[in-house]
């Protein structure tokens, strides 16, 4: 595996939060829930990323707050699959 510099990681980061915060326009409201979930659930310190450079957290905890707004939108807007179907059909169209 390459090693991977400063500079990769500092792209990286920017690009995430471009993505994050340019490219989808999630609702304000929305980016505060997904920031206080992700945060109740400190995954990162469970699965013994504590000596992971700070950048990268940050970069992580932006990925799973995306993924959690990007699911959010999908439920309401009704882009449900069919295991979720079979879940909870009182809450799906």
């Amino acid at each position: 595996m390459a090693a991977v510099s400063r500079q990769d990681v500092d792209e990286w980061v920017k690009v995430v939060g471009h993505m994050r915060h340019n490219a989808f326009n999630f609702d304000g409201a929305d980016e505060l829930a997904a920031h206080r979930s992700i945060a109740e659930v400190d995954l990162l310190d469970d699965c013994g990323c504590l000596t992971t450079p700070l950048p990268v957290r940050e970069m992580f905890v932006q990925l799973m707050e995306v993924g959690y707004l990007m699911a959010l939108r999908d439920v309401r807007d009704g882009e449900l699959d069919g295991e979720l179907r079979s879940w909870r059909p009182d809450i799906c169209r």
